[in-house]
């Protein structure tokens, strides 16, 4: 069942972290599942991939990497668009705190990246 659909982060990224508000990190870790849309526009002629790294914290101070980076390749000067893979965030594999953010860096250069991401129970 879908819980919630929201746009998390607009605006430049670049190849060091930026991270989706403070304000969404209970919203995100409310879910089970994740699926993430990246929209990047206007990317250097360097750039080549948006990185997005899911993290998690039971006390939404200290943070943890979720599972792997994903990487949403793009091409330069035009409009991308596209999903990373669902992210599954309750498994008996590995344990998921209580808040959720994503971590958003490029590859190389920057871009304007829009992440709309959707949240479902299991």
């Amino acid at each position: 069942m879908r819980l919630f659909n929201r746009e998390v982060f607009r605006g430049t990224a670049y190849t060091t972290d930026q991270y989706t508000p403070a304000e969404f990190n209970g919203l995100l870790g409310s879910a089970d599942r994740l699926a993430i849309q990246v929209v990047a526009n206007r990317p250097d002629t360097n750039t080549t991939k948006v990185i997005v790294q899911i993290q998690h914290s039971n006390d939404n101070e200290h943070w943890n990497n979720f599972g792997a980076p994903q990487n949403f390749s793009i091409s330069p000067s035009q409009l991308n668009v596209g999903y990373l893979s669902e992210a599954l965030l309750s498994t008996s594999i590995e344990t998921r705190g209580a808040f959720v953010r994503l971590n958003v860096t490029v590859d190389l250069g920057f871009a304007d990246v829009v992440l709309t991401v959707t949240g479902r129970s299991v």
